[in-house]
């Protein structure tokens, strides 16, 4: 909780009492020329309350503060728990969270702006107008800058910082606009529309209430009126935000901007048309020429990198980027969370990550596109020598930009060969020298032995293991994905919006429990639309499903194999079914060194097969531990696929 009793002191006029005043009076010391110590005192100290007094009579009102201070406590509890002006300035300065967020919206406009030249964003009315969002861009860039022009010249613009809690509510339209692609029209007006109102409120503030023009208390009053408005709306936003995560609350921030948008412009217009009797609105955007050569620098930028990327292709794996038109229709992880990397294109993964570094920040295109002019063959040269010219040399030569990046590389384990697997996992590290952004790298695969080993040898590399983690917490992530995919199966077939029911999802994901792919699976399987969604629930209930399992088992099981010799091939499977087929069947599981004895095997032998299937099967550790299979759903494919890998549940049983 914050206090602003200091500043509403200063504000008001309201001089402190000096402490033990009494007690400064009472004995009084004397100086060598005989004054007394306590009437020098006394005579600094009324010296210093009147200086101060007439300092607080100099300081204008905090509109900001007072608009604030007209809102409900609860309303107050919730912008103060915000964070976003816990920084209380005690010596009147401008507050600097609100600078920093107007500089982090001028920001985001621009990488928005840059996503549309692109061909990433393209917002439409309900209408089917389409929106210019260059015009949008411009205008958002002018109003930041010109409040931003205001609260640096003016002494003491907002220094508590509410102002900044309407800034983080232009900041987070603007990344739900960026990264919601289905709700980009009804979220976009929001960050326009405050930026606006805030340049124009403050450019009133400075020009008219703070010179003492003569209308100066009617002003005063519509300002305030207009801050409270803001500061209610973006506590609204602010309480949805911070009520939840995932699809539901983007449904919820998207209802309440609408709704509440609505109301505010209301308001504020109510408001604006007392104020054109005394004020130009349409003077307090000063920065529009600077705005257009930001945007023109950007088109030039987006021109040129066209023509250069046309000119130097680069080999790339197409559907690896985000929202890729390759991937449109594919089941896959909600948003900013994939980019896919199919089996076979190792030799593109290189050139892939550098052609989207060069596309989502630009300013590496010099250094990438140099190395290219250099070196016209270097998209077939090793992943080493590819990795060090296009991605590291142009990441640590070319100017900071403290931005972070995050590259998603999923299903790494589906890449055909297990050493181009090692060498991408020795270099993926190095991008932590990058000098110019900040770069993150978010790996997903299966556990195959291959890779495990090389995170125990690169120290570099951090590991999380999912079944590990608590059950809860799966449970509940897995919940939350059941409950968004299966919400658009329903709105996608005209069903109840409560279907199947809290009953059938709570089944629905213990069945999938611990495997996020069997629950993706099952969500495939119900909305494939060759049947109806209900019919495919039933299915599903009657366990009836094996067949789809198919696809998440038999993959990872061929890796066993030698494609070079089936003789050896027949072996290994004969091998897999004897072992696994025990573990799977068994009512009491049994440890690696329990199996060997059953089997008459070698202890070495039944771990080193072991080893090779974390991905289905929980190995632990220590030999003298039961290996349990991870799901239920694998006994079921072993006992019903025709393929090598069937277990004969009689022969079985027999050993």
């Amino acid at each position: 909780m914050l206090s602003f009793r200091g500043f509403k002191d200063r504000v008001l006029h309201r001089p402190k009492k000096p402490k033990n005043a009494k007690a400064q009076l009472g004995q009084p010391d004397v100086h060598a020329d005989h004054t007394p110590v306590a009437r020098t005192l006394a005579h600094a100290s009324q010296s210093s309350t009147a200086q101060s007094q007439a300092e607080n009579r100099l300081l204008p009102e905090d509109l900001w503060q007072a608009a604030f201070d007209q809102l409900d406590k609860k309303v107050r509890v919730i912008l103060q728990q915000g964070n976003i002006s816990a920084l209380t300035n005690q010596n009147g300065e401008n507050h600097p969270g609100t600078t920093d967020l107007v500089n982090e919206v001028i920001q985001k406009t621009k990488e928005q702006y840059e996503e549309y030249l692109r061909g990433g964003i393209k917002i439409k009315r309900s209408t089917g107008e389409e929106i210019d969002l260059r015009k949008v861009s411009g205008k958002i860039i002018d109003a930041a800058l010109s409040f931003k022009e205001i609260i640096s010249a003016v002494v003491s613009f907002d220094p508590t910082g509410h102002a900044a809690s309407a800034w983080a509510v232009v900041s987070l339209g603007l990344t739900m606009t960026k990264n919601y692609t289905d709700r980009r029209d009804a979220v976009f007006d929001s960050p326009a529309y405050l930026a606006d109102v805030l340049a124009r409120c403050a450019y009133i503030e400075k020009s008219f209430y703070r010179n003492n023009n003569r209308e100066k208390a009617m002003v005063r009053h519509a300002i305030v009126k207009i801050y409270r408005s803001i500061l209610q709306y973006a506590a609204e936003i602010l309480t949805v935000q911070n009520s939840g995560t995932g699809r539901g609350i983007l449904n919820s921030i998207t209802a309440v901007a609408n709704q509440r948008l609505t109301q505010l412009q209301s308001s504020t217009e109510e408001e604006e048309r007392k104020l054109h009797q005394w004020v130009q609105l349409d003077q307090h955007l000063q920065h529009g020429k600077e705005a257009e050569n930001i945007l023109t620098q950007l088109d030039d930028i987006s021109k040129n990198l066209r023509a250069l990327v046309q000119k130097f292709s680069l080999p790339i794996a197409k559907g690896a980027f985000y929202n890729a038109y390759e991937n449109q229709h594919e089941d896959m992880c909600l948003p900013d969370t994939r980019v896919e990397l199919q089996r076979r294109i190792s030799a593109k993964f290189v050139s892939t990550i550098a052609k989207q570094l060069m596309t989502c920040r630009p300013h590496l295109a010099d250094g990438i596109l140099e190395t290219i002019e250099t070196d016209l063959d270097v998209s077939e040269k090793s992943l080493r020598e590819q990795f060090n010219k296009l991605i590291l040399l142009p990441l640590q030569t070319q100017e900071s930009n403290q931005r972070t990046m995050v590259i998603v590389i999923d299903a790494l384990d589906e890449c055909e060969k297990n050493e181009d697997i090692r060498t991408i996992l020795k270099l993926v590290p190095q991008v932590q020298d990058s000098a110019s952004i900040r770069l993150k790298v978010f790996l997903t695969s299966r556990p195959e032995l291959h890779i495990r080993q090389e995170f125990q040898l690169n120290h570099q590399l951090e590991d999380l293991v999912l079944d590990k983690r608590p059950k809860e917490e799966i449970e509940h992530d897995i919940q939350l994905y059941l409950e968004d995919s299966l919400s658009k199966i329903s709105k996608d077939n005209s069903l109840p919006t409560d279907w199947p029911g809290t009953d059938a999802k709570k089944k629905l994901t213990g069945m999938s429990v611990p495997l996020f792919i069997f629950a993706a699976t099952l969500c495939r399987f119900v909305g494939d639309g060759i049947q109806s969604p209900e019919d495919r629930l039933d299915t599903i209930m009657r366990r009836e499903v094996s067949g789809q399992m198919e696809s998440i088992y038999q993959p990872v099981l061929e890796q066993l194999l030698n494609p070079k010799d089936k003789n050896e091939s027949k072996d290994l499977a004969a091998e897999f079914c004897e072992v696994v087929g025990v573990i799977v069947l068994l009512t009491t599981p049994l440890s690696a060194r329990a199996l060997g004895k059953l089997l008459d095997r070698r202890e070495t032998k039944i771990s080193f097969l072991l080893k090779k299937l974390h991905s289905v099967l929980r190995v632990p550790e220590d030999i003298n531990s039961p290996v349990r299979i991870l799901h239920l759903s694998f006994r079921e494919f072993l006992l019903d696929t025709k393929s090598a890998f069937h277990v004969d549940e009689k022969e079985t049983n027999r050993l």
